[in-house]
């Protein structure tokens, strides 16, 4: 839990400040949690909310900001009590992995995915989300 707290905090803080200096578009887990609640709440009456809130998330991203959003949407993933918000985070994590062109794994990757494994197997009907971030990066033997 002392990881999911620290993380916490950097998404909270340092990242709106980072992107604040450096003027780049970044996934800020806060705002981030916000919009996503409000396109849920949507749905209803736009079915494309969520799609929107990720296609938004990934405007003007460079490969840099990409890779350095990964682990906290992940982080926005393990919030989740909702499976089509939790595959959405995932997905969108997923998108960030593409955008970045890398498969080096960003700090934290490996303890955030052996949480969201679990947090997976007990949120969804056989989801394999984590499994296919995992295989991006090639670490599926280690979670």
């Amino acid at each position: 839990m002392a990881f999911s707290a620290s993380l916490q905090i950097i998404a909270n803080y340092q990242f709106p400040l980072i992107a604040a200096l450096y003027g780049k578009s970044m996934f800020v887990i806060e705002e981030s949690r916000l919009t996503l609640e409000k396109a849920l709440d949507e749905l209803c009456q736009n079915e494309w909310a969520v799609s929107d809130w990720r296609d938004k998330a990934i405007e003007e991203l460079g490969s840099a900001e990409a890779f350095d959003s990964i682990v906290p949407v992940l982080a926005l993933a393990l919030e989740q009590t909702d499976d089509y918000a939790f595959d959405s985070c995932c997905g969108l994590a997923l998108q960030f992995a593409g955008i970045a062109q890398t498969t080096q794994q960003p700090e934290g990757l490996i303890a955030m995915l052996k949480q969201l494994k679990i947090h997976e197997k007990n949120l969804t009907q056989g989801s394999r989300q984590v499994y296919e971030i995992a295989s991006w990066f090639r670490v599926t033997n280690v979670i």
